[in-house]
């Protein structure tokens, strides 16, 4: 039986955020708002990005075997200001709809069961759109 191996990509000094290049605002404004992409204070899932990790390969659950080695998906939600999770979202992807959609039951149950220490910009808590790439390897 084959096990998955789940890796993290993480970029030196950003931690999970990619900006948009050439961007001059830091906020979006949806639904009056403001959704950071760059703060002062990155949010913190409880036990630190390792713990959050090994949540989510341990409950990680998909239908059918990635599509050849280092299979992708782009995951992107937001960190409100209590530390939950919302507006869940797959950008890119080449697994199957099922696949996918068992990456985003993977963050509702973290979502559920666990909190961010929120994101801070300018001394108060802020929403925080966070996009998070994973590589699927199996094996033996």
């Amino acid at each position: 039986m084959k096990n998955i191996i789940l890796e993290l990509l993480l970029l030196s000094t950003c931690l999970f955020s990619f900006p948009v290049f050439g961007q001059q605002k830091d906020t979006t404004q949806i639904e009056e708002t403001k959704i950071y992409t760059m703060v002062e204070n990155l949010p913190i899932f409880g036990g630190g990005t390792n713990n959050f990790y090994k949540i989510f390969s341990k409950n990680l659950r998909i239908a059918e075997e990635p599509n050849g080695i280092g299979s992708r998906v782009f995951i992107e939600f937001v960190i409100d200001t209590t530390g939950k999770m919302t507006d869940f979202k797959i950008l890119k992807s080449n697994f199957s709809k099922k696949n996918n959609e068992g990456f985003l039951k993977t963050l509702d149950f973290i979502n559920e069961n666990y909190n961010w220490k929120s994101a801070v910009h300018k001394g108060e808590k802020v929403f925080f759109r966070m996009n998070l790439p994973i590589i699927i390897r199996l094996s033996e």
